[in-house]
């Protein structure tokens, strides 16, 4: 596993998807099999082949629907490919499910950061301020907190609620002080 993250690090994507590959089967039905496929589907996921993209998004969803140990890893990946490639509504759509399925992920945070990006890109007002409101109360220690309080203030000015906006601006300046 170690040699073929050396060679993903290195650039030499097809040496390591290789060695992934033979990870996996050599040690099927261990962590480190189930860590080498996540990897190995990650990696192609990120390829610039389409085909290889296809690939990793299969894989991907097999881990998921397996329910595998980084299915909540899994779905956030498919999201952040699915947002990069401007699919707002399949990358809305992962991100919800993780926040549904893994409330106790590592990724909810983030996953719900996003939600209210999107939802803000949609001109969906109501839901971004849900989203950043389930942020603020689910994880108050989150480092993405201020990020959140950002994203609030651009919601308070695509609203044009003017007077929100130099409110939350000077509470956020406040919290500095």
């Amino acid at each position: 596993l170690l040699l073929a993250q050396d060679a993903q690090t290195r650039g030499d994507n097809a040496q390591a998807e290789q060695l992934f590959r033979e990870v996996a089967q050599e040690f099927a039905g261990t962590e480190a099999a189930a860590a080498a496929e996540f990897a190995l589907a990650i990696s192609l996921l990120r390829s610039p082949s389409s085909e290889q993209q296809q690939a990793g998004r299969q894989q991907l969803l097999e881990l998921i629907k397996a329910n595998r140990p980084q299915a909540d890893a899994a779905l956030y990946e498919l999201a952040r490919a699915s947002f990069d490639a401007g699919d707002l509504s399949q990358a809305s759509s992962a991100w919800e499910q993780l926040v549904r399925q893994f409330p106790r992920s590592d990724y909810r945070a983030d996953a719900l950061f996003r939600l209210s990006e999107v939802a803000l890109k949609k001109r969906d007002l109501h839901a971004a301020e849900n989203w950043l409101k389930t942020l603020e109360v689910d994880h108050p220690d989150s480092l993405l907190r201020e990020a959140g309080e950002l994203m609030s203030i651009r919601v308070e000015m695509s609203a044009q609620r003017w007077s929100d906006v130099l409110l939350r601006s000077d509470q956020f300046l406040d919290s500095y002080d």
